[in-house]
């Protein structure tokens, strides 16, 4: 059982000064929402906050760095207003926070480390890749998907990065100058 799992991960490293934060699910993939459902399945939110509850109940001190989803996938009688304004790629869909944020009594905001991954051309065609104004148009595209998120909350650009060619190193590039601009960090 997953919970156990984390359980028995926690306590064995618990006293190590080195071991700081956990991704309690790590790219996932498949049918995944972000809002109040109560299926435990496919809830992304409860999922990681039914987790970090018991991970925090053993080792208070860890970040809890939360990587997203593609889409939302509302049901019928929600809205659209949870999605971002152009698609995301896997795992970069930070939006549905917006509606649905998670609750601070369980991750409180200093524990809780948005992490989404952002990928290149090569990786994760998109039209605005093919722009005339690229990579221009991407300090816009950046500010939509993840830098107001910013303003509320920790954020860490875990993966953005591929090969280190062609249209891929001038996306990579201009993020990075954009991160600096930001005063953005990663790892």
């Amino acid at each position: 059982n997953w919970i156990e799992d984390w359980r028995f991960l926690v306590h064995r490293y618990k006293e190590n000064k080195y071991v700081f934060w956990v991704d309690p699910k790590n790219e996932p993939h498949g049918d995944a929402v972000w809002n109040d459902t109560s299926d435990i399945s496919i809830n992304r939110k409860l999922q990681i906050e039914i987790i970090s509850k018991e991970i925090l109940k053993i080792n208070p001190d860890l970040l809890i760095f939360v990587e997203w989803i593609e889409k939302n996938h509302p049901r019928e009688s929600e809205n659209y207003d949870c999605e971002p304004p152009i698609s995301q790629s896997w795992w970069g869909n930070i939006h549905p926070i917006q509606c649905y944020p998670i609750n601070e009594k369980i991750i409180p905001k200093d524990k809780l480390v948005l992490s989404p991954h952002i990928y290149g051309p090569s990786v994760y065609p998109r039209d605005y890749f093919e722009s005339k104004d690229f990579p221009m148009n991407m300090g816009k595209i950046w500010e939509d998907t993840f830098w107001k998120f910013s303003l509320q909350y920790t954020i860490i650009l875990w993966e953005f990065w591929w090969d280190f060619e062609q249209k891929d190193k001038i996306w990579q590039i201009a993020l990075i100058d954009y991160m600096k601009k930001k005063k953005l960090n990663n790892f």
